[in-house]
């Protein structure tokens, strides 16, 4: 939106045509929608060539989360995760890729095994942990998300996180398996692709179970 009127000949000895340049940048949470509603500049503000800019923006929101103990647990499970065109990791131009996956209504933190110098891993079900939230209620958890991260196992330094995604929880609650792909990105940059089938399932408490949360029960 170009600069135009008094404002204009005030800086007529300029190179430039005055404008606002700036920019509003936002991005939604997978689940929750963001939407620009409005995108102003005040062109009452003639100090600059730069245009002050404002923007109005709807959001989803969660409501706090009001416990309501059940009968019921629910067992998250994968099967058949496949990671594509992966970024070399290692000095050898390959990585030792493994998928953690992370989240506030888990206890810890699930990891896969280990696949040793693969760009193009594959975990099949017994592979994968199942994961067990602490809070159960299937309201709660439809508004959760996981955080999934694919990592590059190393002996002689800590872990690189080589990409990750995210995945709503509520996509995967049903009578049914689920497929999901997703890009996997890094520093904004997409780094790769993870595909597979996972099942969030809802059943009645019969007793406790262990949920596997140190990366290195699974090497």
């Amino acid at each position: 939106v170009k600069g135009s009127g008094e404002y204009s000949l005030v800086v007529g000895s300029a190179q430039r045509t005055p404008s606002w340049p700036d920019r509003i940048l936002w991005h939604s949470f997978p689940g929750y929608n963001v939407v620009c509603e409005a995108y102003e500049a005040d062109e009452s503000i003639t100090t600059s060539d730069h245009r002050p800019i404002f923007g109005l923006f709807t959001a989803d929101i969660r409501a706090p989360y009001l416990y309501r103990s059940t009968a019921r647990v629910c067992d998250i499970e994968f099967a058949n995760i496949q990671a594509f065109d992966l970024h070399p990791a290692d000095i050898n131009g390959l990585a030792d890729p493994y998928v953690t996956f992370r989240g506030p209504f888990l206890e810890g933190i699930g990891s896969t095994v280990v696949k040793k110098e693969t760009l193009q891993p594959f975990w099949s079900s017994e592979e994968c942990p199942v994961l067990c939230p602490f809070f159960t209620d299937e309201d709660y958890l439809c508004t959760q998300t996981l955080q999934v991260i694919v990592m590059d196992h190393d002996l002689a330094k800590p872990d690189d996180v080589m990409g990750h995604c995210f995945l709503p929880l509520k996509e995967a609650l049903g009578p049914s398996p689920r497929e999901f792909e997703k890009v996997l990105t890094l520093y904004g940059q997409a780094v790769g692709v993870l595909r597979g089938t996972w099942h969030a399932r809802m059943k009645h408490r019969v007793n406790a179970r262990i949920q596997h949360t140190d990366k290195s029960q699974w090497r």
